[in-house]
């Protein structure tokens, strides 16, 4: 799929289109396809910005870091509204482990210390 069909699908108020845009994203990544996964990271829906998260921990380029760091720490900021189940942040970390990113060292720091109660239905 064009790079155009993908940022429209990614714009589609259906959340299952985004998600399956995320997917195709990811499944034919190419280095221009990075600004889409950043906006995918953005996503309303938890399981889109969380695929995205983890593509972009994989293969995405140093540039990204501090975008990334932003948005863990913005997450946290309410993270029982903005990250239900920490499943952004979890892959966020992930990343940043895996990459060695420095960088995030005090936005983990955070993380490890936040508490988090959710309910269980």
């Amino acid at each position: 799929m064009e790079r155009e069909g993908l940022e429209a699908k990614l714009r589609s108020r259906d959340p299952k289109e985004r998600l399956k845009a995320t997917s195709q994203i990811v499944q034919a990544y190419r280095p221009d396809y990075q600004p889409l996964l950043l906006t995918a990271l953005k996503d309303s829906s938890n399981y889109t910005a969380s695929m995205a998260a983890e593509a972009l921990g994989r293969l995405g380029d140093e540039t990204i870091w501090p975008t990334l760091i932003e948005r863990f720490a913005s997450l946290s900021e309410n993270g029982i509204k903005r990250d239900s189940g920490c499943h952004i942040r979890s892959q966020l970390a992930m990343a940043f482990g895996r990459r060695e990113v420095h960088s995030a060292v005090e936005v983990l720091r955070k993380g490890v210390r936040t508490v988090q109660i959710e309910p269980v239905s």
